[in-house]
């Protein structure tokens, strides 16, 4: 298959939240390409998308690896490394409620 479609499908895949298909479509990319920073990007992206951080995070390192100064790929490694913050709890809702925002 063309690799430029596998990458737009992985996109679409994402946006339609349906990880396994966006991974195995990026899995195909690496495999029609190698391993270039661009095909590892779409790999970690559709890692991320399927919650697999750690996984993503090791990817986007191979990618930095073979070129630092991409911008993109130093963009979504600072994603990939942000930890989303937890819901806050209830007595933190309950606080926002009656108190206002803090």
């Amino acid at each position: 298959g063309s690799t430029p479609a596998h990458v737009e499908l992985v996109g679409a895949c994402v946006a339609l939240g349906d990880s396994a298909s966006a991974l195995l479509h990026a899995e195909r990319v690496c495999a029609l390409d190698g391993q270039t920073p661009r095909t590892l990007s779409v790999l970690a992206t559709a890692l991320l998308a399927g919650g697999k951080r750690e996984e993503a995070e090791v990817i986007i390192s191979q990618a930095l690896r073979l070129d630092p100064s991409d911008a993109s790929n130093v963009a979504l490694a600072e994603r990939i490394r942000e930890r989303p913050q937890p819901p806050p709890g209830l007595l933190a809702r309950w606080r926002r409620k009656v108190f206002g925002a803090r």
